[in-house]
């Protein structure tokens, strides 16, 4: 039976802050998880994804590498199509293997990071808004009784002359509304 060298088997690699700045590192400078992993010393993807449920300290650093790693995508895009403007009529390949790889790059940022590298949306709108609003002679005569008794008990020195003198008032206001 041939060993694979290259991933180890077995227990859990056990966590460390080292061990996880080193990866938030590398994420940060555009790498992928999964190339990651495939290093030496590091422990598989399903035991980074666990990592980040159980350590919360590794996974506000991992966010904050996914953020960084938006920029570091951003940069090489400028690199990207800065290696093919020499390009002549008969480099198409060329141009369009760098197209792929900067849109694949454009794609990752703005769901990185979309408030910066994402499509904006504006939404526009014309015309006109009429609301009409209706009040009832009732509905309005409750509303200046309600407004009437508030500074009634403002202006009354206890709740006792507050309360006779919105009587006194609610019969006048009923008198004059018919009521």
């Amino acid at each position: 039976m041939v060993k694979n060298s290259k991933r180890r088997r077995g227990r859990l690699s056990l966590y460390t802050p080292e061990l996880a700045a080193y990866i938030c590192e590398r994420v940060a400078a555009g790498r992928s998880l999964v190339s990651i992993t495939r290093e030496p010393g590091v422990p598989s993807y399903p035991t980074i994804m666990e990592w980040l449920k159980v350590h919360s300290d590794f996974a506000a650093m991992y966010r904050q590498a996914r953020e960084d790693q938006a920029d570091t995508l951003a940069d090489e895009i400028l690199a990207i199509a800065d290696s093919v403007k020499d390009a002549g009529p008969t480099d198409s390949a060329r141009v369009n293997a760098a197209r792929l790889r900067v849109d694949a790059r454009k794609w990752v940022a703005s769901k990185l990071k979309p408030k910066v590298y994402g499509d904006r949306v504006e939404a526009a709108l014309s015309g006109a808004v009429t609301v009409q609003h209706t009040i009832t002679d009732e509905d309005r005569a409750k509303a200046l009784a309600s407004i009437m008794a508030r500074r009634v008990i403002q202006s009354a020195p206890n709740m006792l002359e507050a309360q006779r003198l919105i009587a006194d008032r609610k019969d006048d206001i009923t008198d004059s509304t018919g009521g």
